[in-house]
């Protein structure tokens, strides 16, 4: 460039040697969920879990302005997911098996995440590890599996109580 050169800059590139075509950092960190593994029934109170990952040092939470956390779903044995729930709360969870994995995404990319719904979840780890995922995240190092069984069915009792007589309930209240 010198005094000669007039006119207007009307494109330029930027061009990085390592091959990377953007400058958008992906930083998600989904931690270790060290839980233990659950069971109870739907519509159970005890599975509302409240469930946050850690981070041994030197690994630390990501940025809670640019990442959120979630959990996904998967059916035990064959890994397919079938939904993404916070805390976990996995009371209104279908009866089944299930391993519970944390997810930890970019909050900008949520809506990435419904496209995983009924694929796997080595599937989803694959493309997050290889970098070909719809968005970024990251799976923590460990999960937990969640047995949910069929509601309890309510008791029905056909007795006569009389007056100062005591109860007790099959439940011994």
């Amino acid at each position: 460039i010198c005094n000669a050169d007039v006119g207007f800059l009307q494109t330029w590139s930027l061009v990085f040697a390592c091959g990377t075509n953007s400058c958008i950092t992906c930083e998600p960190e989904g931690g270790a969920l060290n839980a233990p593994d659950v069971t109870g029934c739907l519509g159970d109170p005890s599975l509302e879990l409240s469930i946050t990952p850690t981070y041994v040092p030197p690994t630390t939470a990501p940025d809670p302005d640019d990442y959120s956390y979630t959990y996904v779903v998967s059916q035990a044995g064959t890994g397919t997911i079938i939904s993404f729930v916070d805390g976990p709360d996995l009371s209104t969870v279908p009866p089944g098996n299930y391993q519970i994995c944390g997810l930890s995404y970019a909050t900008d990319e949520a809506g990435q995440l419904l496209f995983y719904l009924g694929t796997s979840i080595s599937q989803l780890d694959f493309e997050l590890t290889n970098g070909t995922a719809l968005f970024c995240g990251d799976l923590p190092d460990d999960c937990f599996n969640a047995t949910v069984g069929p509601p309890i069915p309510p008791t029905v009792l056909d007795t006569t109580i009389c007056l100062g007589d005591c109860f007790t309930a099959p439940d011994g209240t």
